[in-house]
């Protein structure tokens, strides 16, 4: 195990852990209250959503663009574009 906390930090953690822990407990309420939020947001938002009054398309074309390549000396991932026209 690569990430253990060493045996010299233990009284400091000791020390710090009545503090911290009323933290993260405020931490977790808080962002528990948050997540409340955003999902009544997103109902209410899902609510008062209407329809689009789009045109009716004869032909659409849908092209899938996809990158593999990256710079030497970059990290790179799959990249995955689609271009509609009409």
């Amino acid at each position: 195990m690569r990430n253990k906390i060493h045996p010299l930090w233990w009284p400091t953690l000791l020390v710090a852990s009545p503090l911290l822990a009323p933290l993260a407990i405020f931490l977790a309420w808080r962002l528990k209250r948050e997540h409340r939020r955003v999902d009544r947001d997103n109902l209410q938002r899902l609510a008062s959503a209407t329809t689009l009054d789009l045109p009716v398309l004869r032909e659409l074309q849908l092209t899938v663009l996809v990158d593999w390549r990256h710079r030497e000396g970059f990290l790179g991932d799959a990249a995955v574009s689609y271009l509609i026209s009409s």
